[in-house]
This record gives C-alpha cells, structure tokens and sequence, in this order.
C-alpha cells in the first residue's frame, strides 16, 4: 500500500499526465485531491502499525488518538476533502472511531453489523478502557492480558462501574 501512495505521490511531484500509458491518478482528479488519498494510505498504514504495538505507551489516550486519527479520521477526513475538492466543495474528520469503540461495549452483533466485543477480544485498548483506567488505575495490569477471557471479564466489571462509556467528565 505504502508503495502506491508513493507512485501516486511521485505523480504528484513530477506532474505527470500518465503512468505506463494509462492517465495518472493527478491527472484524472487532480494533485491536491491525490495528494490528500496518498496521505491518507500513509496514515492508514501508520495507524495499523501502531494499533499493533504491545509496548506500554500503548496505554496512553495520546497514542491511543495518534493511532485512531492515522487509522480511522485520516481517512474519513482526507477522503472527504477529496471529494470536495473533485466536486468543487468546500472541504473539512475521529469522532466516528470514538463512537464505533464506544458502540463496541454495549453493542449487540445485529446493531452494530459486526461482532461486539471485537476490540478487546483482540487486544486493543480503546478510549472507553482507557477512560475505565483513568478512574481504576489497577486495569493496567489487566489490559495486556486479553489473551486470558477472565481478564476481559474483569475489564468489563471495571467497565461498568467507571464512566469510561461517556467519558471524561461525565
């Protein structure tokens, strides 16, 4: 993926109308608008390598927004100023991971379209566990054992008891 963001972008840099016969990607949509996806792949990728870190500054909420905005808001967000800028709109995205992390916990299969619990039965700590932290500081030493379901049964208790659905200063 990295390497065709960076054909994309060196399309960018040298202006080329085509690449191996066939219209470039800048020259159909234009630079900015493949400047912004290419930036956007680049994000996704970084985000996707820090989503599978395992070392302890994985439990902060600052990697944990460093992570979402380059896996998920970058996305959305440069994927819709593209749009924009294509259809001649004005332009301006992390909220949706937020509350897709939040819709996680109390969730069903049905509603959300996928599995709920997904996150935590991987392994990732989300906003709502980190917020449950804050308040409980003990889960820390829970968090890197999910691979053991008695742990992600006691995030859950701690969970609910904590404001870590709502957030801070609930």
């Amino acid at each position: 993926m990295i390497h065709v963001a960076s054909l994309i972008h060196d399309d960018v840099l040298d202006d080329a109308d085509t690449r191996r016969g066939i219209g470039s990607l800048n020259f159909v949509m234009g630079n900015k608008a493949v400047s912004l996806m290419a930036t956007a792949i680049k994000n996704l990728v970084t985000g996707e390598t820090m989503q599978m870190n395992t070392s302890e500054q994985h439990c902060s909420m600052e990697y944990y927004m460093q992570k979402t905005y380059n896996k998920t808001a970058s996305l959305v967000s440069n994927s819709c100023k593209a749009i924009a800028y294509v259809s001649n709109q004005k332009k301006e995205g992390l909220a949706y991971q937020l509350i897709d992390d939040i819709l996680d916990f109390p969730g069903t299969s049905a509603s959300l379209g996928k599995g709920s619990l997904t996150g935590i039965q991987h392994g990732i700590i989300t906003a709502p566990i980190l917020f449950a932290m804050e308040e409980f500081p003990q889960l820390l030493s829970v968090v890197d054992g999910f691979d053991n379901p008695a742990n992600v049964d006691i995030v859950l208790e701690y969970l609910g008891k904590s404001h870590g659905i709502q957030g801070q200063g609930s």
